[in-house]
């Protein structure tokens, strides 16, 4: 079984990343203003203990830094993200993983 994607966050969960979210999509490009909110996002995951990991773009239909969505982790989830096994979580893409793997992005989650 692999992870499913729900749907996508309207910022519905009660936590400290849904307002920086919604001020992340309000801005269309990325413009200082942006870049200075997703600084604020990355301290705020770190805060919250997101779990993070890299993983192929194409999993979770996110591509681009700062986009995100509404997952459930599949019961038999194994690696590094066995500690949100069963769970409904939101992940965020926050990165390029580097190498020559252009789909290989770093990913932060959390149970919601």
């Amino acid at each position: 079984m692999s992870v499913m994607k729900l749907e996508k966050d309207e910022y519905s969960a009660d936590d400290a990343a849904s307002p920086i979210l919604k001020q992340l999509d309000e801005i269309a490009t990325w413009t200082k203003k942006k870049l200075e909110i997703f600084e604020t996002l990355l301290a705020v995951i770190k805060d919250e203990k997101y779990i993070q990991f890299s993983g192929d773009f194409r999993t979770y239909d996110l591509q681009t830094k700062g986009a995100y969505a509404i997952y459930q982790i599949p019961i038999d989830q194994r690696g590094n993200q066995r500690p949100l096994a069963g769970k409904k979580v939101r992940i965020i893409c926050i990165g390029y993983n580097g190498g020559s793997n252009t789909a290989a992005k770093i990913f932060t989650a959390k149970e919601i």
